[in-house]
């Protein structure tokens, strides 16, 4: 849930997913069998998957955000849109591969007065920021990304 300004903050999220993931390719999916469910993550390990997704820096973003070696071509940051910040504060689990990830929002430091949430989705190795949410992101805005 977001608040007051679900347009704004909808607008800032995506613009804070930022940008270009272009070049991301990792070697192909781990086929090895999985002799266990994976842990469930912390709030700090989703906290800093989040950040990962959201940086600017495309390198950064390699490997935060499901389907790696896709290029999303989202939106660029525009100098006059607000700074957003997304904190994890609580995960609840949604299956043994998939958690949701409370967060808290800021824009430009003013906190939302109700947390929302983001999905994660275990991949390969990794917890990961689900494709699935970016994509709502950029179509709530009436944008397009071919990775969509």
């Amino acid at each position: 849930m977001i608040g007051h300004r679900p347009g704004v903050a909808l607008a800032g999220v995506v613009v804070a997913v930022g940008l270009t993931v272009a070049g991301c390719a990792e070697p192909g999916p781990d086929t090895s069998p999985s002799v266990s469910a994976p842990a469930v993550p912390s709030v700090i390990e989703l906290d800093a998957v989040l950040a990962r997704a959201m940086s600017a820096s495309v390198e950064e973003r390699c490997g935060a955000i499901e389907g790696d070696g896709t290029d999303y071509e989202l939106i660029d940051r525009h100098p006059k849109v607000p700074v957003f910040a997304h904190t994890v504060v609580a995960v609840r689990l949604k299956s043994s591969s998939r958690v949701w990830g409370r967060v808290q929002t800021t824009i430009d430091g003013d906190p939302l007065p109700a947390p929302g949430e983001v999905p994660f989705v275990f991949e390969g190795t990794s917890w990961k920021v689900q494709r699935d949410w970016i994509c709502a992101m950029v179509a709530a805005l009436g944008h397009s990304s071919r990775d969509c």
